[in-house]
Parts: C-alpha cells; sequence; structure tokens
C-alpha cells in the first residue's frame, strides 16, 4: 500500500479474519483505500481500532453515537 501512487486507490475486500486486516489498513493508509468490504469477516466491537484495545477494553468512540447506513 505504501508504494501505491498517491492519485490511485484501492478496493479491498477481506473475509473472516480478513477483516481485521482491513481495520488496520484503514488505520494506516485510509487515504488509500477508496473502498472496504467486510464480507462474513471478524469486526472488532463498535468504538475499537484495534484487537489490543479490545483486549483493554479502551474505546474511542461513546456507544450513544453509533449511526449505521443502508
Amino acid at each position: 500500500m505504501s508504494a501505491l501512487p498517491e492519485h490511485e486507490k484501492v478496493i479491498m475486500v477481506g473475509h473472516s479474519a480478513g477483516g481485521l486486516s482491513i481495520t488496520h489498513a484503514l488505520r494506516v493508509f485510509s487515504n488509500k483505500i477508496e473502498v472496504a468490504i467486510f464480507v462474513a469477516a471478524t469486526m472488532l466491537p463498535w468504538g475499537y481500532q484495534t484487537e489490543e484495545e479490545d483486549i483493554k477494553d479502551v474505546t474511542f468512540l461513546p456507544s450513544s453515537s453509533v449511526m449505521l447506513t443502508v
């Protein structure tokens, strides 16, 4: 991802544990990802950005700020 030219973006698809990889990529390379698609993927609970935060039970967003778009 770091070698991708600045003007180019990718579509990422993650299945199963690949969902955690997409979550990490979104955090590190958010400016290079056009769309992230989670297919039956492992996802962190709402408000967590890393597995480490989940283990330590540290959130970055209050649970009251959940918004779903369909």
